[in-house]
């Protein structure tokens, strides 16, 4: 499993909505990177995985929620 687009599948759409469309795919990227950085074994057992198993959709969406939170924090503190 390519854990680059899986995360960036899994982002939640509420997350989605408040970032403007023409830098999505930037932040998105940006959002990945803090994932990996912050949860390094969980990155790594992705790209194990043939499927996300149902007991660690939770933990990968936080880890999402939480990386994404971190992004918005950062880009607050660039303004």
């Amino acid at each position: 499993m390519n854990q680059k687009n899986t995360l960036k599948s899994m982002i939640p759409q509420r997350l989605l909505d408040i970032v403007p469309t023409a830098i999505r795919d930037k932040w998105a990227n940006r959002v990945v990177e803090k994932v990996k950085q912050n949860n390094p074994d969980l990155y790594s057992a992705i790209g194990g995985w043939s499927f996300i198993p149902e007991e660690e959709r939770e933990t990968v969406i936080e880890a999402i929620v939480t990386a994404a939170d971190q992004i918005h924090r950062e880009i607050r503190n660039e303004s």
